[in-house]
C-alpha cells in the first residue's frame, strides 16, 4: 500500500472525525497529492490566480506524505489510546453488585420498561414458539429454554457474567409470573 493509499485509508476510517479541521486538512492534502500525481491543476472559482501553482516533484510529494502520515499515525494512536482508556475505565468502574441483585434490577427496571409486562411478553413468545413448533409451549417452557440457551453459552465462556445474570433473571421472571398468575 502506498503512502497516499494509507493516508486515504486513514481518512476513510476517521468516520465522524472527518468533519473536524485536522481531517479536512488531510482531505485537502489527499486531493492535492492526487492532482499532483495526475499532473492536474486544481480548479479555482472566480478569477485565475496571479501566480502559477508550483508543480511538485515526486520527492516533494513523498516528503509531504511522510509528514502527513506521521501526523495521522500520531492522531490515530491518540484516538486509540483515548478509546482504550475509556474501555479500561468502564471495566474498572463496573459495578460489582451480586448477580441476584443485578438480575432483580434488570427485570423490575429496564427490561420491564422496554418489553412491558413480563407475563404478557412471555406468553406472546410461548404463542409464537407454539405455532413454530406445532406443539404447546408455556411461558415456563420459554423461561426454561432461555436458561438452557444461556447455559449452553456458558459452556464456551464459563465466566461470562451477563449470561449468569440472565439465568438468574429468567428464573426470577418465571417465579414472578407464577406468583402473578391465579
Amino acid at each position: 500500500m502506498t503512502k497516499l493509499q494509507r493516508l486515504q485509508a486513514a481518512y476513510d476510517a476517521a468516520g465522524e472525525f472527518q468533519k473536524n479541521d485536522y481531517w479536512q486538512s488531510i482531505k485537502r492534502t489527499i486531493d492535492q497529492m492526487n492532482q499532483a500525481l495526475n499532473h492536474q491543476t486544481p480548479k479555482r472559482r472566480g478569477r485565475p490566480p496571479k501566480t502559477k501553482i508550483k508543480e511538485l516533484t515526486a520527492d516533494e510529494i513523498l516528503e509531504h506524505l511522510d509528514s502527513q502520515m506521521s501526523s495521522v499515525d500520531l492522531m490515530m494512536k491518540d484516538e486509540f489510546e483515548k478509546y482504550n482508556q475509556k474501555l479500561t475505565d468502564a471495566f474498572l468502574n463496573a459495578p460489582t453488585k451480586p448477580i441476584l441483585e443485578e438480575a432483580h434490577e434488570i427485570i423490575y427496571g429496564e427490561r420491564e420498561e422496554t418489553y412491558g409486562d413480563p407475563g404478557k411478553n412471555l406468553r406472546s413468545i410461548a404463542s409464537f414458539w407454539s405455532t413454530y413448533l406445532s406443539k404447546e409451549v408455556t411461558y415456563q417452557d420459554v423461561c426454561n429454554m432461555m436458561v438452557l440457551m444461556k447455559v449452553a453459552r456458558l459452556m464456551n465462556t464459563p465466566s461470562h457474567r451477563d449470561s449468569l445474570v440472565d439465568i438468574a433473571g429468567y428464573t426470577a421472571l418465571q417465579d414472578r409470573v407464577n406468583r402473578d398468575t391465579p
